[in-house]
């Protein structure tokens, strides 16, 4: 594809009007949004049934609290690098793996040593979404719904973070089972947007951009 060529067809993509196609991605960014918000803001109501059955004070409860967030800062960083040499889709696609697989071994921690290790792993999941997520809305959306698309994300964040307490609250006469079914609970839609997520292609622009660096 040639210089102009190329340039023509992003104009084209910038002032497409919307589709299902772009309504299709932006609901699966949203889910991710979600998910992200729900598991930063999980960890709050699911430590009032950690601190007691692990036996733990105020510093270990906090490591345990920012152990995703540290997670999250290295997973933005490397998977947005890893994206940028190898291609939006398949991390867009697996990271919600990751997400998926943390989130049940976070829900079946047998110490708090072990639910660190899984809550900073599953921040790098948080972490690559982020950073995925912004780059799949900003190339696939026509300029005049970009900014909407992001706001709708930053809205799924915070039903998201809402649902999470929400759910503390339900889940309460659990007794000290209910953190596990509150760390756990994310796994679920993580794996519906893992398989939808298989029908997202390859952004357009980062197509063109590797096809024009090939030559």
């Amino acid at each position: 594809m040639q210089k102009d060529e190329s340039l023509n067809f992003l104009r084209e993509l910038d002032n497409l009007k919307a589709g299902r196609y772009h309504y299709f991605i932006d609901i699966l960014s949203d889910m991710g949004y979600f998910l992200d918000g729900y598991d930063l803001l999980v960890i709050g109501p699911a430590l009032i049934f950690i601190a007691p059955l692990f036996h733990i004070g105020a510093v270990i409860s906090s490591i345990i609290g920012v152990a995703t967030i540290v997670g999250q800062l290295i997973g933005g960083a490397v998977f947005g690098f890893i994206a940028d040499m190898k291609g939006r889709k398949v991390i867009y696609q697996w990271d919600m793996l990751i997400f998926a697989v943390f989130a049940i071994l976070s829900a079946v921690s047998q110490n708090y040593i072990e639910l660190i290790a899984f809550r900073s792993l599953l921040g790098l999941a948080i972490g690559a979404d982020y950073a995925l997520t912004l780059s799949i809305i900003g190339e696939f959306s026509p300029v005049k719904h970009r900014g909407k698309y992001l706001g709708t994300g930053l809205m799924s964040w915070w039903i998201g973070g809402s649902v999470a307490v929400a759910l503390g609250l339900l889940f309460l006469p659990l007794g000290s089972i209910a953190w596990r079914w509150l760390l756990g609970a994310g796994a679920v839609p993580a794996i519906i947007v893992l398989i939808l997520r298989r029908r997202v292609d390859e952004t357009p622009r980062y197509a063109v951009e590797k096809m024009r660096r090939m030559k």
